[in-house]
């Protein structure tokens, strides 16, 4: 077996040259800044933390409300809504409220169905609050 294919050698690429324990000079900094190298530093690896969980805040139940216009509203009134068909029903608060300092919600059930419609209730913050007429 004559084979004129003979490895003559092996290079081995030089190993980069160990940093020393001694910062580098300042001729060596500004080597780098020219040349646009940028000294490796080894990084910690850090776990990322859990998200802290925030219990939800507890509404509190109120047994009336008032809306923008001063007008004071309980437990049972009738009020006029926007509809989810798009027209002012009629509703009546069954309770009110209070998620922050500054916000109360009236939670409220319909008075008044159209065909082919589900519509089980909502909520309305209760400076939108509009009274609906006794007769109507």
């Amino acid at each position: 077996m004559n084979s004129n294919h003979k490895i003559l050698a092996v290079t081995r690429p030089n190993k980069p040259p160990e940093p020393s324990s001694e910062s580098p000079t300042t001729n060596t900094q500004e080597h780098s800044r020219s040349t646009g190298t940028v000294k490796h530093i080894p990084s910690r690896t850090v776990k990322p933390s859990k998200p802290i969980k925030h219990k939800p805040k507890v509404a509190v139940k109120l047994p009336q409300a008032d809306n923008s216009e001063g007008e004071v509203f309980v437990v049972g009134d009738h009020i006029l809504v926007r509809a989810p068909w798009g027209l002012w029903a009629r509703a009546e608060i069954k309770t009110f409220y209070q998620s922050s300092p500054d916000t109360v919600m009236a939670h409220f059930i319909p008075k008044e169905e159209r065909t082919n419609w589900t519509w089980m209730g909502g909520l309305i913050r209760s400076d939108l609050l509009k009274r609906a007429n006794p007769d109507s």
